[in-house]
């Protein structure tokens, strides 16, 4: 229980990356009615599917995975969030020493995370690249930047996700190495997510030799 704590606040610790203005200077209604005319603006591209949640979203690409996951499971995703202002607020994206820009595959529990998220990979397979405008409602809500502080109220979220893993029943018993993960050294990161897929792909071979 105490890696799906430290998973869920990886993921908040990810979203601290910026201050914008203060959401408390203007009434919240001005922020209620700038996300109702962001996704008038969303729909009439007529680009994204609605879904009946309210999330409207789009397959960049399809995977070849045949199954989905379930709220037991742990799903290893790249990801990218952003404010309709262009503004990132999470992403999965890390710099080197080098300053060369890697996009490391992080582990996350589907039932701790944001409502918005879970029902967006609950809909995905193994390698579904999926882009999405979530509501505020399914995002952090009127909360805002209590719940992230990069993020006012009422802000609806774009999210870039890529399913890359999902592991069976690992919502309660992660396989990554998260003290590593909290270095933020993408070399190391990258070496704890082959190491962590190679644990996958043995304790795999080893059930089947079982059978």
């Amino acid at each position: 229980m105490a890696r799906l704590f430290n998973a869920i606040a990886l993921l908040c610790t990810l979203c601290l990356v910026a201050v914008v203005v203060d959401a408390a200077r203007l009434p919240e209604e001005y922020y209620i009615q700038k996300e109702e005319d962001f996704f008038t603006k969303v729909d009439s591209s007529e680009k994204f599917t609605l879904h009946e949640s309210g999330i409207r979203y789009l397959y960049a690409a399809n995977g070849d995975g045949t199954v989905s996951p379930t709220l037991e499971d742990s799903v290893f995703v790249q990801f990218n969030f952003t404010l309709p202002s262009g503004l990132s607020v999470g992403s999965s994206v890390f710099t080197t020493a080098e300053g060369v820009k890697v996009n490391i595959p992080i582990e996350l529990p589907l039932k701790g995370l944001v409502e918005g998220w879970k029902i967006a990979l609950l809909m995905l397979k193994e390698g579904d690249h999926i882009t999405m405008a979530v509501p505020s409602r399914l995002a952090f809500g009127r909360l805002g930047r209590e719940a992230a502080p990069t993020v006012p109220v009422h802000s609806p979220v774009l999210v870039d996700m890529i399913l890359k893993k999902i592991i069976p029943g690992g919502a309660d018993k992660f396989i990554s190495d998260y003290d590593v993960l909290d270095t933020r050294d993408p070399v190391l990161m990258q070496a704890a997510y082959d190491a962590a897929i190679g644990k996958v792909a043995e304790e795999g071979d080893d059930t089947a030799e079982e059978l």
